[in-house]
């Protein structure tokens, strides 16, 4: 739980708004934000009826419950302050898939991306808004998986219009998964992010089930207690208990025709019946069960986890936030200008008075300096007769042309290696058909870099074997984030050490 130390100065000195999460359900609302210091939480109850599920049936009560829990986060004394929010709304109405590209960059991939987020959008797509991000790159298969997700328009407009109503500016708008696997992937520490788990997460609104691989969603499954209950007045532990194994097992074999590497245990969190669920877990799934905790200095329910989630995504910059948002562009635009305004306010008070600060300051360091510089003048002149002066100067004149001396002996030593070096890459380089663009090296101590041009992948890693096995070359690296194709080949760029025992 981290903060980044400049974001943090900004927020202090209001250059940047302080971000926080809050969570919508049918029953509450949830707001989380850290204070550099530990979570500040505030919940409101939502009367019945008011949210029913994910969509607001009653705008006028829901404008009225938000500006009461503005109050609540604000106080009186600042009631007229905007609150700045990631929402994480119900998974219900929110729809994820995942699709895969070959390896592609920029324009191309932007095309393939909108292409196919059209393609298998399940709303109409002019009635919805969608959002993507890297869920992730497989490298030893050469292709990417792309998470998107879907959603009503309408539902997303009707939050937004009475959140800033009330007094909240939505920095964007994501499904409660996402919030809970952000949490997971920043704040939990006992498990292995690299490996595949099913969460199971039980709260007010119903069972969420979903897959999380090498820490990013890849697939989300909501059942809301009106589809559990169905006709009885209430849910029975029996209704209950077979909603979870039902559910665990449709997204267990969803999981299971989709990925091949095997999962590694399923986390779950729920306010009620924790071991009863762990029972249920292993006896069913013979998989092994672990309650999610999160590393904190003083325990946290898990009804807070979602808030939570959400709230750490607003810490992050926003210029390097590219996960899914389902906010509308004109919002987004609109807490941009909310950010400018904001950072205008400020320094317009801020301003004047720090140009006289500057002012009376360089005034005083410039009376200082003269005072310093008169004092040393005339002690200079009583105590320094002309041949003092000129056996300084002498001294002055053999030590700048002795350092001049030891800077040329230095750089010879270095290009004996770098012709070894030359010789050896070039060599390399011309049995393999390979060109080289360029070879540097900024100090002895740091690895040679190199770059060139491959007619084919194949020329390029015989190149590379061929490295390895120079004795004078050493530790090569070639990332595969360094091999972009082209028209003629592939461009590429690696880095290696010079072994100067082997060299002849």
């Amino acid at each position: 739980m981290k903060i980044n130390i400049l974001n943090k100065l900004l927020s202090v000195i209001k250059a940047t708004p302080t971000i926080g999460g809050l969570e919508i359900s049918d029953s509450f609302l949830r707001f989380s934000v850290w204070d550099g210091v530990q979570w500040l939480t505030t919940a409101l109850r939502l009367p019945p009826g008011i949210v029913v599920g994910g969509q607001i049936k009653d705008r006028k009560n829901f404008v009225e419950a938000l500006k009461m829990f503005h109050k609540q986060i604000m106080g009186n004394r600042m009631s007229k302050s905007r609150v700045s929010v990631v929402v994480s709304l119900s998974s219900i109405g929110i729809y994820t898939q995942v699709f895969t590209l070959p390896f592609m960059e920029g324009e191309s991939l932007d095309k393939a991306v909108q292409l196919n987020i059209q393609m298998i959008s399940p709303l109409d797509f002019a009635t919805a808004y969608s959002g993507w991000q890297f869920a992730h790159r497989d490298a030893d298969n050469l292709r990417i998986e792309i998470l998107s997700a879907f959603i009503n328009r309408k539902i997303i407009d009707d939050f937004s219009t009475s959140l800033k109503e009330a007094g909240f500016i939505p920095v964007a708008v994501e499904s409660r998964a996402l919030s809970l696997v952000r949490l997971i992937k920043d704040a939990v520490a006992d498990i292995d992010k690299e490996k595949s788990h099913i969460i199971l997460s039980v709260d007010s609104s119903g069972v969420d089930v979903m897959i999380s691989r090498y820490g990013e969603l890849h697939f989300d499954y909501f059942n809301s207690w009106r589809d559990i209950q169905g006709d009885d007045r209430e849910v029975t532990f029996d209704a209950f208990n077979g909603a979870v194994i039902r559910n665990l097992h449709q997204v267990i074999n969803y999981y299971s025709s989709h990925w091949q590497d095997p999962l590694s245990e399923i986390l779950y969190l729920s306010p009620v019946f924790q071991d009863q669920i762990k029972k249920t877990i292993e006896e069913n799934f013979g998989i092994s069960a672990k309650e999610l905790n999160i590393n904190s200095q003083s325990p946290i329910s898990s009804d807070w986890f979602v808030s939570l989630g959400s709230a750490m995504r607003g810490m992050s910059s926003r210029r390097n936030d590219t996960e899914i948002s389902l906010l509308g562009i004109d919002a987004q635009d609109e807490f941009q200008q909310e950010q400018v305004v904001a950072f205008l306010r400020f320094w317009r008070s801020l301003l004047p008075a720090s140009l006289l600060v500057l002012l009376l300051s360089v005034i005083a360091v410039n009376y200082v300096l003269d005072d310093i510089n008169t004092s040393l003048a005339e002690k200079l002149s009583r105590l320094a007769s002309p041949e003092q002066v000129k056996e300084m100067s002498l001294i002055e004149t053999e030590a700048t042309n002795f350092n001049r001396l030891v800077g040329l002996l230095s750089s010879l030593d270095s290009i004996p290696p770098k012709t070894v070096v030359i010789k050896n890459i070039s060599e390399i380089a011309d049995k393999n058909q390979i060109t080289i663009t360029r070879i540097y090296n900024q100090a002895n101590n740091v690895p040679y870099k190199l770059t060139g041009q491959a007619r084919s992948q194949d020329e390029l890693i015989a190149f590379k074997k061929d490295l390895d096995s120079n004795p004078v070359l050493i530790n090569v690296v070639l990332p595969l984030s360094n091999i972009k194709a082209n028209s003629q080949g592939v461009d590429f760029s690696l880095t290696f050490d010079f072994n100067s025992a082997n060299a002849k």
